[in-house]
């Protein structure tokens, strides 16, 4: 599972989730890219709390994906 954050080119900036080649959420637009990267993190933090463990995600610089035209962020 992974973040793709992307631009649709209007200036406004979406992340989504991708797990096995589907996307499982979406998001509304924000007005740059720091704030989509920081609530799609917040969203996966929520989640991994909601699960009951204490451990916190570590999160991955966001990589270019210049094929698909949008940054791919990773965590564990």
């Amino acid at each position: 599972m992974y973040i793709e954050i992307f631009n649709n080119r209007t200036d406004e900036w979406y992340w989504h989730f991708r797990n096995k080649g589907r996307i499982t959420a979406d998001s509304e637009a924000f007005p740059t890219k720091a704030h989509a990267l920081r609530a799609a993190k917040a969203v996966v933090t929520a989640t991994i709390a909601e699960l009951g463990t204490t451990v916190e995600p570590v999160f991955a610089k966001p990589v270019e994906d210049s094929a698909h035209g949008c940054f791919i962020v990773r965590w564990s």
